[in-house]
């Protein structure tokens, strides 16, 4: 990794731009930032505008601002991130090598009085897996490939105490999946939960 930060002292704190970072990264070229990043610190107060790392397809945007009355508020997008980062930095937990890309975007804020509210979305247009036989005569290769899921799609809202999720996607074999999870007075003893899954599968071997 690397990096070069400019600027200079202001009357209130420092001020300046992000010019120039690169990360080398598993499972994908090195990225580097697109374009400078403006950087202020202001009175207690920090902000950071867009900045942007990319490789030839994949990135990674983030933005965000921190007060010193303890307000924040922050945004990302990610396009063509592929799973396979999964195989890098969880390698004992994965049956195989999984394959597949993975983009998303959203929002956070956290107010003065310390409310949460914000929105994610992700999607993923196919995810496999890359299992290895234990008797490798028995596939080509020695190896099979199990569809995890097609056309998948989350999307979450936060909003101070209560919180909603809707995931749907495709399975192997014309499957399915839809769920929905409803969660109110987060903050409280005794937070309420509802969720509601339907599944339907033509076949009892979706991963077969």
């Amino acid at each position: 990794a690397s990096l070069e930060v400019w600027g200079g002292r202001t009357p209130t704190g420092w001020s300046g731009e992000l010019v120039r970072l690169s990360l080398d990264t598993p499972e994908i070229d090195e990225l580097t930032l697109r374009d400078p990043a403006r950087v202020v610190l202001d009175d207690g107060n920090v902000s950071i505008g867009q900045a942007c790392l990319v490789e030839s397809q994949s990135s990674l945007c983030l933005q965000g601002s921190l007060q010193k009355s303890g307000a924040v508020e922050g945004r990302y997008s990610f396009d063509h991130v592929p799973l396979g980062l999964a195989n890098v930095f969880a390698a004992e937990a994965m049956p195989g090598q999984l394959r597949g890309e993975i983009a998303g975007e959203g929002n956070i804020r956290r107010d003065v009085d310390g409310q949460m509210f914000g929105e994610a979305y992700l999607s993923s247009a196919r995810a496999q897996m890359v299992m290895l036989d234990d008797a490798p005569r028995e596939s080509v290769l020695g190896q099979r490939t199990l569809l995890l899921y097609e056309n998948h799609e989350l999307r979450a809202a936060l909003r101070g105490m209560n919180a909603t999720a809707t995931l749907t996607a495709g399975l192997q074999n014309e499957g399915s999946l839809r769920a929905q999870l409803a969660v109110t007075n987060l903050a409280g003893t005794s937070p309420g939960i509802e969720g509601k899954v339907n599944a339907p599968m033509p076949t009892l071997a979706p991963f077969g």
